[in-house]
């Protein structure tokens, strides 16, 4: 039955597709109705900003997907099956779970032998699990196909569908999500008192179950609520909390971007729902399923974030914020330029190339501090410069296009250039200063490369380029001198 459901789905996106319709609309809505993996990766896909434009286009959001259906569970039965006689040391609170998630419900209760605690218990759908694996296998085919109908190779569907299933496989075992919970709440115990992680119990969670405490403050789904119904979220958290929630927001900001500097594991999911404001200006940090291994390269991260806070202080270089990003989206590429050409030709021609673009027009995204929206359409529009960006990267990306919208969000459409503007600059800020102060290198380090294979990958690459943009591939041959 599973099976004919999904082929339905595929065959009206395919359809919708061959008549020019707005096949992103159908694949939403045929994504909705199949549920679970569906859902989570179709919001995984509109929630990066590589992929936000190409589904802006399509005039579709995802609104319908924020509200997930409930699903009929007896959690009195999984709890005996996944805990046996400790079962009964858990009172659940209420039939109906208070918070739903493609992969998860949530339901509030507290233990006999600590009554006065409140924890939550989260429950893997069971759907989910009898449909994980086909579904999974059917995501993989369906964005190998994918690929042809976006058309550009910036964005590597077929390579993010292989990073999903690995993610999925984790998010849905709840004792792996136990292990990064326990190394996430260590690693900010020795950094900073002010992000409070919940503690996750282990004598009472299993692959498909969870128990953590209960976070008592504001999430900031309320207050992106709030905003939204025109009103003051500052004044909204100062009357709940006492906190200043610029200082809470700055906070989640900039830790997100000190931690792909220095920790080990990064949570990867700061959206609304995960993040909750506290008393004295405290944040809480919740729900570790998706997170990600510290990037090879921090440096050329390092440098993203010095041309970010750049252009938020209108003194940006446009050419060193292209190969910024060209060091850390596609370092392979970067690396093998740098061996090619030791005196950096190759990359200067991109550079120059970059900026004089820039220079030549007025962007919207530069004056709008769109910051990846600026790189895709004017930098490197329709993908001039051939760049693969690593999956891996992609989920880092994700995490802080993440975190950006809920701080938009929080803060009101009216306060875009105020209040927003100055969140996303101190929390830049705060983490520049970090890295210099605790030896952040500004040289990126890489292994070894032969000239051999420097020379192939950087033929292939301007083979590519020459096909895109005719002037950048002669800038580039001029510069690199390769003629």
């Amino acid at each position: 039955m599973r099976l004919l459901f999904v082929i339905r789905a595929l065959v009206r996106v395919w359809r919708a597709w061959r008549s020019d319709q707005l096949w992103l609309k159908v694949l939403s809505d045929e994504c909705h109705r199949l549920g679970g993996v569906y859902v989570k990766f179709l919001q995984h896909l509109a929630s990066t900003e590589l992929m936000a434009q190409v589904y802006a286009a399509s005039g579709y959001r995802l609104d319908a997907f924020d509200d997930v259906a409930v699903e009929p569970i007896d959690v009195a039965e999984i709890l005996r099956q996944e805990l046996g006689n400790k079962a009964s040391q858990i009172v659940v609170e209420e039939d109906q779970p208070f918070a739903t998630g493609s992969f998860a419900q949530v339901y509030h209760c507290c233990l006999v032998d600590c009554p006065s605690n409140r924890y939550i218990l989260k429950i893997l759908r069971p759907s989910v699990v009898r449909h994980l694996n086909f579904d999974l296998a059917v995501l993989h085919f369906c964005c190998w196909v994918g690929q042809f109908m976006l058309k550009n190779d910036i964005f590597p569907l077929v390579k993010i569908a292989d990073e999903f299933i690995k993610t999925t496989k984790r998010e849905t075992d709840y004792q792996r999500e136990l292990i990064t919970a326990q190394v996430i709440r260590e690693y900010f115990a020795h950094r900073t008192d002010k992000v409070v992680v919940p503690e996750t119990l282990a004598e009472y969670s299993t692959r498909r179950i969870l128990v953590q405490e209960c976070v008592e403050g504001l999430s900031l789904t309320e207050v992106v609520e709030q905003a939204q119904a025109g009103g003051d979220t500052y004044q909204f958290v100062k009357d709940h909390l006492g906190s200043d929630m610029q200082q809470q927001l700055v906070t989640v900001g900039s830790e997100f971007l000190i931690a792909i500097l220095r920790a080990d594991v990064i949570m990867a999911d700061p959206h609304p729902g995960n993040i909750y404001l506290l008393r004295d200006n405290k944040v809480a940090l919740i729900d570790f399923g998706l997170a990600v291994a510290a990037p090879r390269h921090r440096a050329s991260f390092y440098h993203m974030i010095v041309q970010y806070r750049a252009l938020y202080e209108d003194r940006a270089d446009m050419g060193l914020l292209a190969l910024a990003m060209l060091a850390f989206y596609d370092h392979t590429l970067y690396q093998a330029l740098d061996v090619i050409a030791k005196d950096r030709s190759l990359a200067r021609g991109i550079y120059e190339y970059a900026h004089t673009l820039i220079q030549s027009t007025t962007s919207t995204f530069a004056v709008n501090r769109q910051i990846t929206q600026l790189f895709l359409s004017e930098l490197n529009a329709g993908n001039r410069f051939a760049i693969k960006v690593d999956s891996a990267n992609i989920m880092l990306q994700r995490g802080l296009y993440h975190y950006l919208a809920a701080a938009r969000l929080a803060c009101g459409d009216a306060y875009r250039r105020t209040r927003y503007w100055q969140i996303v600059h101190d929390a830049l800020e705060l983490a520049e200063v970090h890295a210099n102060s605790h030896g952040v290198s500004e040289v990126v380090h890489s292994s070894p490369m032969s000239i051999e294979l420097a020379q192939e990958i950087v033929m292939d690459w301007m083979s590519k380029v020459a096909e895109r943009d005719r002037t950048a591939y002669a800038m580039l041959l001029q510069k690199g001198e390769l003629a």
